[in-house]
C-alpha cells in the first residue's frame, strides 16, 4: 500500500485517456518499494525514464490492451510509472491518501528488466529466473511467433500481468494483497480461489489436491530470493504440466495466479500469441510445452474468464 503525500494531485490522473498517464515513478512509490526491499535486494531502487523508442514501445503495448480490459480500469488505474531497482519486472499496488481514502491503482516498471532483444529473450529469462545457471540445462519460453517477435510483445504480456493485479483489487476474485485473508474469510467469498486453491486449517491459502508439487513454495522470480539448482528445472515442470496453473509464475500464490492467468488467457485467447516451454538438457529436448486453454485443466479458469471479460 502506497500512502500519497498530502499535496498529492493524484486525482489528477483520470483526466487523461489510459496510454498517457504514466512517468517517472512518484517519491512515495519509490519509498514504499525500497522500503519492501529492505534487506533483501541490494540495488536502489530510484525513479528512471525509458528512452524515446522503449516509451514508444509501452504506449503502443497500452493501446493494444483489449477494451474489455481496459475499461474495467478507467476510473481506478493512476498509470505505468517507471523505476529501476524495483526487484522484480514490475510492481502494482494501491495508493491511499494520509487518510487511507482508496486513490487508485498504480504500475511501476523496471526499466532494467527490459533491456533483452526480444519478447522470447525477455519470457526466457523472466522462466528461467527461479534457478541457478547451468550450462547443461536450458529452458526456453515462446510468447511471441517467430515472425514477430519484438520487445513489444513482451511488454504487452508484462502489463497484462500487472493488470491483472489491477483488475482483482477490491473485487471479491480473490483477497485483498494489502490486508489478506480476513479472520473469517471462505473460500466462497472469492470468485477465483476456489479454482486452484483453498484455506487450510492454518489459515494458509495453498493449492487444491493435485495442484500442488514439491519445492512449489520454494520457487520465487523476485531478486534477492534464494535460487533453487537447475537440476531441479524438468521435474519441477513435468509437475506443474498436471496442475491448472499455465506457467510456474502462476504456481506461486493465489494472487500470482490470477494476474498470470488472467494474462495468459488474454494473451493466447483474445491476442493470439504463443504460450510454450522447452527444456533441453546438453542440447536434447527433454520437454515441450504449449499451453492450450481448450485443455480440460484449465476448463474452470477459461469459463471464468470468459465471464469476467465476455466471451
Amino acid at each position: 500500500m502506497i500512502i500519497a503525500s498530502a499535496d498529492s494531485s493524484w486525482i489528477n490522473v483520470f483526466d487523461l485517456p489510459l496510454n498517457e498517464r504514466y512517468g517517472p515513478a512518484p517519491c512515495e512509490a519509490i519509498q514504499h518499494i525500497a522500503l519492501v526491499n529492505a534487506g533483501r535486494v541490494s540495488a536502489q531502487t530510484r525513479p528512471a525514464m525509458p528512452d524515446a523508442a522503449l516509451l514508444a514501445l509501452i504506449r503502443q503495448a497500452m493501446q493494444a490492451v483489449p477494451h474489455a480490459v481496459t475499461a474495467r480500469l478507467q476510473d481506478s488505474f493512476l498509470g505505468v510509472y517507471f523505476a529501476n531497482g524495483v526487484g522484480s519486472s514490475a510492481v502494482t499496488d494501491i495508493v491511499v491518501s494520509p487518510r487511507s481514502e482508496f486513490l487508485g491503482l498504480i504500475i511501476v516498471l523496471d526499466i532494467e528488466a527490459l533491456r533483452h532483444d526480444n519478447a522470447n529473450a525477455w519470457a526466457s529469462w523472466r522462466e528461467r529466473s527461479p534457478f541457478e545457471q547451468s550450462a547443461s540445462i536450458t529452458l526456453t519460453t515462446r510468447i511471441a511467433h517467430d515472425d514477430d517477435d519484438s520487445l513489444l510483445h513482451a511488454i504487452q504480456f508484462l502489463l497484462l500481468h500487472e493488470l491483472g493485479h489491477a483488475l482483482s483489487a477490491g473485487r471479491a476474485l480473490v483477497p485483498d494483497w494489502w490486508s489478506g485473508l480476513p479472520e473469517h474469510g471462505r473460500e466462497d467469498d472469492y470468485a477465483f480461489l476456489p479454482l486452484s486453491w483453498h484455506i487450510d486449517e492454518q489459515r494458509r491459502i495453498v493449492p487444491l489436491p493435485g495442484h500442488d508439487f514439491p519445492l512449489r513454495g520454494s520457487v520465487s522470480h523476485y531478486d534477492g530470493d534464494t535460487r533453487l539448482p537447475a537440476a531441479y528445472i524438468t521435474d519441477i515442470y513435468r509437475a506443474l504440466k498436471r496442475t491448472s496453473f499455465p506457467t510456474l509464475y502462476a504456481a506461486s500464490s493465489v494472487h500470482e495466479d490470477f494476474a498470470e492467468s488472467f494474462a495468459c488467457h488474454v494473451h493466447q485467447r483474445w491476442m493470439n500469441q504463443p504460450m510454450a516451454i522447452s527444456i533441453h538438457q546438453h542440447g536434447e529436448l527433454v520437454m515441450h510445452w504449449e499451453v492450450d486453454w481448450r485443455s480440460e485443466r484449465y476448463a474452470s479458469k477459461r469459463e471464468f474468464f470468459e465471464r469476467l471479460l465476455g466471451a
